[in-house]
Parts: structure tokens; sequence; C-alpha cells
């Protein structure tokens, strides 16, 4: 009998604890959800979607420029917490052909997300840059468009929350730190949430308005014209 109650008790005890857990990943899943919920209603044209973890993404117009917004959960981290990074791309055709290249600040070599790993010629960093990156291009021919916006991407890369700027034949991108995971429940519980992680429509504004002085450097307008 007393085995039969204790059995029963530890049953108890798992379930309470599975339906715990389940919880709180349908809580985690909808807090990334609403990670761009801020600028949803400033893109028009726009498809929203999310990953199968419930990570957004936003591909439309947002002033007037075609923008894809993409939540990016970095969890491959060994000295920092993990990471949330978001890519921000200005989807327009430029000039450059196959002389594309890209930055990637403080490379650890986990960096999935990153274009720059992509890329065969390794360039050196114009001193506009932080001392700590990794520059590749397409090409060889990629050193005559690095020339042409180190000065511009150096100003860009001055934030220190900048990841990675990339320029390609398709646009051009910038990859933002978003936010940092927790450390209590990355290191006890070895979850990764980015609670209170949001989108806010400043650092949208901001990150377009960098977007557009790198186009400008390429003679790129990357406003719509039916916009």
């Amino acid at each position: 009998m007393a085995v039969t109650i204790i059995y029963a008790a530890g049953a108890a005890g798992v379930t309470a604890l599975a339906l715990l857990a389940r919880h709180e990943r349908l809580l985690v899943k909808t807090r990334r959800q609403i990670i761009l919920e801020p600028v949803r209603t400033l893109f028009h044209e726009a498809q929203f979607s999310s990953d199968g973890a419930g990570f957004p993404r936003i591909d439309g117009l947002y002033g007037g420029r075609h923008l894809k917004l993409e939540v990016i959960p970095d969890t491959m981290t060994v000295k920092r917490l993990p990471q949330l990074w978001l890519s921000v791309t200005a989807l327009k055709p430029t000039n450059v052909g196959n002389a594309g290249f890209a930055v990637l600040i403080r490379p650890s070599g986990n960096d999935y997300y990153s274009l720059t790993q992509h890329m065969t010629v390794q360039l050196d960093p114009p001193r506009e840059f932080p001392w700590e990156c990794l520059v590749h291009g397409q090409s060889e021919a990629s050193r005559t468009t690095l020339q042409a916006i180190k000065t511009v991407a150096g100003a860009v890369l001055a934030d220190t929350k900048v990841k990675e700027i990339a320029v390609t034949q398709r646009g051009i991108r910038i990859v933002y730190q978003l936010a940092e995971g927790k450390r209590g429940q990355h290191l006890i519980l070895r979850q990764t949430d980015f609670e209170g992680a949001a989108l806010e429509p400043q650092l949208l504004a901001h990150l377009a308005r960098e977007l557009d002085a790198l186009a400008a450097v390429l003679g790129i307008d990357l406003m719509e014209k039916n916009s």
C-alpha cells in the first residue's frame, strides 16, 4: 500500500513538472513572437511569419524601403551569454556585381548566421574598422567596394552592438545585438529566454538610416519608386 502511494505521488510529481515545463515553453514562445510587435504597424504590403521556435520575421515596405527583418538566436556561445541578433536587410539590387563584401565583428567561429563566412577572399580591414574584425569579399574586386564604403561603414561599426555589415548584389544587411539571454536561466536551467526583448521604432529608424547611408555611398537609392 505504502509503495503504491509513493509510486502514485512520484508519478504525479513527474506529471506536474512536465506540465510546468510545457507551460514555460509556451510562455517563452509567446514572448518571442511579440519581439517585432512594436514595429509591425509601420510596415506595408508585408508578410509576417515565424520559425518553428517562435522567432518572428517581417518582409515588407518600411518608409518606402523594402526591408526584411529576422530575429536570430545565437546559443552557440562559449564564454558569453546567448545573444539575440536582429538582421535588417535592405532588399534592393546593387551595382557591386561579384564585388560584394562582409565584415564580422568579434568572430567566434560559430557565427552560423554570418554572410562573412560564405565569402572566400580575405581582405585587410581598413583603419576605420574596429581592430577585432574579419573582412571577406566575393572576389578580388571587392577591395574596390570596400575602399569606396570604408568611411561610412566604419562609422556604422563604431556602434558596439553592430555585429556584421554585408553588401551583396541583392542588397545591404546590418546585424545588430537586440538582447542578451538571462544569466540564471542559461547557467542553471540551460534555457534561452530573451524576456523583455523588443524592437523599438526608434532603433529600427536608426538602422534604416544607417542602411541609407551605406547605400548612398554606392549610388543606390533604397526608396521604392511606387511606394
